[in-house]
């Protein structure tokens, strides 16, 4: 963190108040406990029946269903659910801008927010599940939205967008379909992206929001097969999506120049496709990941107007597996990839991300994980490390996560400390949030995220962008 800047803490909470109709609304919260889960591990069935799978799934794996999020909350079919959202930022650490620049000092988001959700069976063990969201940011009303680039406003200032939207059930008894916009997560790092490669994320406001909330979806097909305690999964991606990232003229983007985005169309000649098979046993799981897909990270290349970003054509081979011992949760994840482009070279470039990670639950209500991924590129050569790839050989990424839960569980702290390099030298994150649940269904959220500049690319310029935030939420 950085040590030498004065702090200023402004808290700015604005309170409003959400009048609802009840009727046609369905509200149900659950709350995850861990032992449970552990305990489903300890049992050793040969039954094969899609609610223990899904038990499984739940912690460790893709569940099928992260319409839902990590939350604990569950849809019930038949009934429309979701939240109503007022969140706020503020950046304190800016100093004053050119006059030609955008002012990004004080409230930079104020966003209302509403989140739709609907499940219906409709045949046998068939159903369907929609979702949408809609906001509007007032931040650039209120400071004058003359002062900000059109892209800018296009980007950050409104979004009405279908969600999760797809059609799932049974072909037979050991073979389920799911066909639409779905979010399909691979691997067991809750912090690190490394055989994950199937979403894109919403990288616009990067560390205020944990991974599993910044996974975009994608219409894809996948098949689902059972078989004693394997499963199969096929996808066929239709959709090519990419990372939402900052535009130019906003306070994250860090080139000295704008690039043109060339983005690969959504058509047949860029369909791309994965493999997973995934094994759960008593007290640990095992998978294994093959992948052709676009890598989410754009690259510059040179053209013959200038430059602009474009995307790889990748192939990923990659593993993962998870071991319960006692009150420790053991984690390794590895992930080849081939096919990687940069700016300063001719050939593509392979890469060997292997991740560890321990977390530990032993203190009553308190998980504390560190994991730690080292990102190695074959045959790299000196001019790699220049702009605008920034890259090195070998680059470590570690993260230390505190969660711990206060008041009968109303109450969760949470602290997360990114480290990009050997101490940090690529930049830093650091994360403290603070959650209570006012009732069942209203919470108050409020947090502070400080960033370190470093020579990562994403991270260059960055630590100017420190800033508070806050989010009430009604979950309906």
């Amino acid at each position: 963190m950085k040590m030498g800047k004065t702090r200023l803490f402004v808290i700015n909470i604005i309170i409003i108040h959400f009048c609802l109709f009840s009727n046609g609304f369905c509200i149900e919260e659950k709350k995850f406990n861990f032992d449970s889960i552990m305990d489903g591990f300890e049992e050793d069935s040969s039954d094969n029946s899609d609610q223990e799978l899904h038990d499984v799934l739940g912690e460790f794996e893709d569940s099928g269903d992260y319409s839902s999020g990590k939350t604990g909350r569950r849809i019930i079919p038949g009934c429309i659910s979701g939240h109503l959202r007022l969140s706020s930022s503020f950046a304190f650490s800016h100093g004053k801008p050119e006059s030609n620049e955008p002012d990004h000092r004080g409230i930079t988001r104020l966003v209302p927010e509403i989140l739709l959700e609907y499940e219906k069976d409709f045949y046998k063990k068939w159903k369907v599940f929609l979702s949408g969201k809609a906001f509007y940011d007032f931040a650039y009303t209120l400071k004058g939205r003359g002062d900000y680039p059109e892209n800018v406003l296009d980007d950050y200032e409104t979004e009405l967008e279908f969600k999760e939207a797809y059609v799932e059930g049974a072909l037979f008894n050991n073979l389920d379909l799911k066909f639409g916009r779905q979010i399909v997560v691979w691997g067991k790092s809750d912090n690190i992206r490394v055989a994950d490669v199937i979403n894109p994320l919403d990288n616009r406001e990067p560390g205020v929001t944990d991974i599993e909330d910044l996974r975009l979806p994608a219409a894809m097909t996948r098949l689902d097969l059972y078989t004693g305690k394997w499963n199969l999964t096929g996808l066929v991606i239709h959709e090519a999506e990419f990372n939402k990232n900052p535009v130019s003229g906003s306070d994250f983007y860090n080139y000295d120049r704008v690039f043109f985005e060339d983005e690969p169309d959504s058509d047949f000649s860029n369909t791309q496709w994965g493999l997973s098979w995934q094994g759960f046993f008593t007290g640990w799981d095992l998978s294994f990941y093959y992948a052709d897909v676009y890598s989410h990270e754009s690259y510059a290349s040179k053209t013959d107007s200038g430059f602009e970003l474009e995307y790889s054509r990748m192939t990923m081979a990659g593993s993962a597996v998870a071991a319960a011992l006692g009150n420790y949760l053991l984690k390794m994840e590895t992930a080849f990839l081939k096919g990687l482009d940069f700016y300063s070279t001719d050939d593509e470039k392979d890469r060997l991300d292997i991740m560890a990670g321990i977390e530990y639950q032993g203190i009553t209500d308190t998980t504390l994980t560190m994991e730690i991924v080292n990102r190695h590129i074959f045959d790299f050569e000196e001019a790699m490390e220049d702009d605008p790839d920034r890259a090195k050989e070998n680059r470590l990424e570690t993260v230390f996560r505190y969660s711990g839960d206060f008041f009968h569980e109303t109450f969760n702290l949470t602290g997360l400390f990114i480290l990009y390099g050997d101490l940090g030298d690529d930049g830093s994150m650091s994360r403290i949030t603070g959650e209570y649940d006012v009732t069942d269904s209203f919470s108050v959220k409020i947090g502070t995220v400080f960033y370190e500049s470093g020579n990562l690319k994403k991270m260059d310029g960055t630590g100017d962008n420190d800033r508070i935030f806050t989010e009430l939420k009604y979950s309906f």
